[in-house]
């Protein structure tokens, strides 16, 4: 049963949607449908049951798949079927995500952004469980990526407005990192290393992605040990883009002062022209 070649591990706003998008083009790429599977972040949680975003994707798939009547690859709705079939998430849904056939030489991934902050005990499961896979990290500038985590979270579909005024807005983000400081770098990132290796994790500057995103995909492809591809139509669309909505000023100097750790961590460990990158 094949399990992923490699993970990007994150972090969540920066980037990482266009990665999965980009090396589904490639065709030496295999990525599950139903992107960010969650498999080691939400194992052995009390509600681990498929997130209704799973379903729906799975749903669209096969949708298009049954659309070409006649054409249509049994084959590979019965594949997709089988994956939304699984009352919770388990080993079994995570091998069966994976048990598309393809050849030896795909490889094959899980992006999902919110690995970075997982726990050591669900690091050491996954080296476990899939041995000696390449990690893929994408930096983004701590402050930029938790405001537009910020604008995400106040323009979401769930909300009945966006906030009105500087309270507001400060009520907000102190209920987003209440809970969990996406984008950790300075914890997730030793974590990682320390039951991978740092020769197994690829960190990547964001801003790469928009001043030179063919040299950075040719890093990634590189790391995970693919050919050149020369075919892909995404490397300069923007996925999932989130809504320019103003913050007031001071709810951003609140926001600098909670993640200025991180900017001395990246600074520290991958130096200024790294960091200098991150934007």
């Amino acid at each position: 049963m094949g399990l992923p070649d490699f993970l990007c591990i994150g972090a969540q706003k920066a980037g990482t949607s266009w990665l999965n998008s980009v090396l589904l083009e490639h065709p030496k790429v295999f990525m599950p449908p139903i992107n960010e599977l969650h498999y080691f972040d939400r194992l052995g949680d009390a509600d681990a049951r498929p997130r209704k975003r799973q379903v729906n994707l799975a749903l669209k798939a096969i949708t298009r798949e049954e659309r070409k009547a006649d054409d249509a690859d049994q084959d590979y709705i019965q594949y997709l079927r089988r994956i939304i079939s699984f009352p919770e998430i388990g080993r079994e849904w995570y091998e069966a995500a994976y048990s598309w056939p393809v050849a030896d030489d795909i490889r094959k991934g899980d992006i999902t952004p919110s690995y970075l902050e997982m726990d050591e005990a669900r690091i050491v499961h996954a080296r476990e469980l899939l041995g000696q896979a390449r990690l893929i990290v994408i930096v983004r500038r701590p402050q930029d990526r938790l405001l537009s985590q910020l604008r995400m979270w106040a323009t979401r579909p769930t909300r009945t407005d966006v906030p009105q005024d500087e309270k507001e807005w400060m009520q907000l983000l102190r209920q987003m990192t209440g809970k969990t400081l996406r984008g950790a770098y300075s914890r997730g990132i030793p974590l990682w290393r320390k039951h991978f290796g740092t020769e197994s994790m690829l960190v990547l500057p964001y801003a790469t992605m928009r001043t030179d995103p063919r040299a950075m995909i040719t890093q990634v492809e590189n790391h995970l040990g693919l050919p050149r591809y020369e075919g892909y139509t995404l490397l300069t669309e923007q996925i999932h883009v989130t809504k320019k909505v103003a913050i007031p000023d001071a709810v951003v100097a609140v926001a600098s002062k909670i993640t200025a750790a991180e900017d001395d961590y990246i600074r520290h460990e991958f130096g200024e022209d790294f960091f200098q990158k991150t934007r």
